[in-house]
């Protein structure tokens, strides 16, 4: 089941709920983080990509803590 959403920058993400045969069940956090994680682009590799991913894929905490959040316009 899953559903695609978009941000309020436009940019879409997946939201993904699996089931699993029980022999196949990932049991602890460490079975679930060898199979998903995340690495940012190398910034002196890749500074154009790492620009990008910086700008509008991450964001500091919104709400009271911080009102100019790109996610509160």
């Amino acid at each position: 089941m899953y559903t695609i959403e978009f941000q309020k920058r436009g940019l879409p993400h997946a939201h993904i709920l699996l089931w699993l045969d029980g022999s196949n069940k990932l049991q602890n956090a460490t079975d679930i983080d060898k199979i998903i994680y995340v690495e940012l682009p190398h910034p002196n590799l890749y500074p154009k990509l790492f620009k990008v991913v910086k700008r509008y894929m991450i964001h500091g905490p919104c709400g009271v803590v911080k009102l100019n959040s790109p996610c509160m316009k």
